[in-house]
């Protein structure tokens, strides 16, 4: 499982640029009135297009937690672009955490796939265990650097919300799925790494 450590800050949401790609009037007293909606809507549909594509569009902590390995030869990270792995910790059946130096790993990046390899063997998890990496992932600090069409698929997504925002169907915006194709994660093998 993988949840994010920090949001988003508001101030990197991209909110005029969204006002404008909706074509709501400008120039008025009361410009701002419409923001608190359309950070939820932008909120709801970064999330929805990281969930389904398999990538952090804005760079930002997040941990990785699991009840075991993968493979002990190393650990495929369920996220991408991954900039850092900054602590890697076994938790035991008790809640004590004992981190694994980092001396004892490092990241490898292949493409878009990270993968946490062990400098020999990665430390097994007890039983009733569990394994946390915080990691740093996202395409950059700032809107300008999200890749056009994750860009847009948040766009199309958050404009979905916006309009239903007073109930409606959910789901992925037409057009959406397909810009998010190229980014979405290839399982392969029967157990081993995937992506």
């Amino acid at each position: 499982m993988v949840v994010e450590l920090v949001p988003v800050p508001q101030a990197v949401l991209p909110i005029a640029a969204f006002r404008e790609y909706l074509r709501l009037g400008s120039g008025f007293a009361d410009d701002a009135l419409q923001d608190g909606v359309l950070e939820s809507a932008l909120r709801a549909a970064l999330t929805l297009v990281e969930r389904r594509a398999g990538v952090a569009v804005l760079s930002r902590g997040f941990r990785f937690s699991a009840r075991r390995w993968r493979d002990r030869a190393g650990q495929v990270l369920p996220i991408s672009p991954v900039s850092a792995v900054t602590t890697v910790r076994i938790i035991d059946g008790d809640g004590v955490a004992r981190e694994v130096a980092a001396g004892g790993w490092r990241l490898v990046l292949d493409g878009r796939v990270a993968c946490l390899e062990p400098l020999g063997l990665l430390p097994a998890v007890p039983r009733l265990g569990r394994l946390e990496i915080d990691l740093v992932a996202g395409f950059g600090a700032s809107w300008e650097v999200v890749p056009a069409d994750l860009a847009q698929a948040v766009f199309m997504q958050a404009a979905r919300f916006y309009e239903q925002r007073g109930g409606g169907e959910g789901g992925l915006a037409a057009g959406v799925g397909a810009l998010l194709e190229a980014y979405r994660p290839v399982r392969a093998g029967f157990g081993g790494a995937a992506r």
